[in-house]
């Protein structure tokens, strides 16, 4: 049984890497189309990221060495159908009249590696159909498919990386584990019985897309701060390159910054009506909070002057702050401990209204309430 266990241990520490990588492209996608993202569809979806790291991990794992498959003997492949059955009935002590024996039977081999076979891909095939709602015959296929895949990953070696297969290939495993997939498919439905389909999953996203989620806005201001950097990196490299004199060009780089911050963060969402692009894409806009009518040009400055003063900003007079930290006198350093000090404030403040946003609490962030803005949701489409 040892052999199941291991691979399950190394597929639940490689999840959180895996998941991290799939999580901003889907937290993205999510947003985009509907406005929110809902806590259980979010679930079945990690959940089947970790199934699938789970089963493949079961197919490869452990690894021998390289030294020890090349001197391997043992037959590539197992091309007999229903020879697992022949094998139980020689090896089983199981016995249907003697219940002494029933326990025994299912800690042998003959018994429990074509049971895992067949188990391996019951929840494939209720993923697919329950949540995926995929066509049962294709369910089938896929499931014959995924297991053809696991069997060619065995025979050829890892895909080349030994100098043979370490796995006998084997028929029966296409058996079972297409089985399992067509198992999965009939159980699909007493799981629809207790959790909602996809579509009203969908649905329930659109209904909470009225709430701008610190998610949602979050995914916003990437789009905008990844805008911000290709236009800077554009007019540096037509504008600015062709500058000889390095400390010109950066003089002129730091006002032309300033200029496109300007432009982009006040004069574009007063002709837009409250929106930048990264609003546009995931429909939000902003508006003033006292009566819901469109900001002042003035509003949409303070916002963003005190936005990026603290992504910005903040971390700037903190690493400048740190490299001159030995060449200033006794009053000067005190002076700016007392600003270090306030900056502590600002950004103790600024990571705790994230923490509240991040567990759901609505509301605008300090900026916003300086400025008399705050966000607004556009979106008047519904799931599909």
């Amino acid at each position: 049984m040892t052999q199941y266990i291991i691979p399950i241990e190394y597929a639940f520490l490689t999840f959180p890497i895996i998941a991290f990588f799939f999580t901003m492209p889907y937290m993205f996608y999510q947003n985009y189309k509907y406005g929110s993202t809902v806590f259980l569809k979010n679930l079945i979806i990690y959940s089947f990221i970790l199934y699938l790291i789970n089963i493949f991990f079961l197919v490869i794992l452990p690894l021998p060495s390289i030294s020890e498959v090349a001197k391997l003997k043992t037959p590539k492949f197992q091309l007999e159908p229903l020879r697992f059955l022949k094998e139980f009935k020689a090896a089983t002590v199981f016995r249907p009249h003697k219940h002494s024996t029933w326990i025994p039977a299912l800690k042998q081999e003959c018994f429990y590696v074509p049971f895992f076979n067949a188990v391996m891909l019951i929840p494939l095939g209720i993923y697919l159909r329950y949540y995926f709602r995929i066509n049962p015959i294709i369910v089938v296929f896929l499931c014959f498919f995924t297991s053809c895949f696991f069997e060619f990953t065995q025979v050829t070696g890892l895909y080349g990386i030994y100098p043979r297969s370490y796995r006998v290939c084997d028929v029966d495993d296409l058996i079972l584990n297409t089985f399992g997939g067509v198992v999965g498919l009939i159980l699909s439905p007493i799981v629809s019985i207790f959790l909602p389909s996809r579509e009203e999953l969908n649905k329930l996203a659109c209904k909470k897309s009225v709430r701008i989620t610190f998610f949602r806005r979050l995914c916003a201001w990437f789009t905008d701060l990844f805008a911000i950097v290709l236009i800077a990196a554009l007019v540096d490299f037509v504008y600015l390159r062709p500058v000889k004199n390095t400390t010109i060009a950066g003089l002129y780089g730091l006002e032309v910054m300033i200029v496109l911050i300007l432009i982009y963060f006040v004069i574009v969402p007063s002709i837009t009506k409250g929106r930048t692009l990264g609003k546009m894409v995931f429909k939000m806009k902003l508006v003033r909070r006292r009566d819901g009518n469109e900001p002042k040009p003035w509003q949409y400055f303070i916002r963003y002057s005190l936005l990026y003063l603290m992504v910005i900003g903040i971390p700037y007079i903190l690493i400048s702050a740190w490299q001159i930290r030995d060449k200033i006198n006794g009053e000067t350093k005190t002076a700016m401990l007392t600003v270090l000090c306030a900056i502590g404030g600002i950004v103790a403040i600024a990571l705790l209204e994230t923490f509240v946003k991040m567990m759901g609490i609505d509301g605008e962030y300090i900026y916003g309430v300086i400025s008399g803005t705050k966000n607004v949701s556009t979106r008047k489409d519904t799931a599909s």
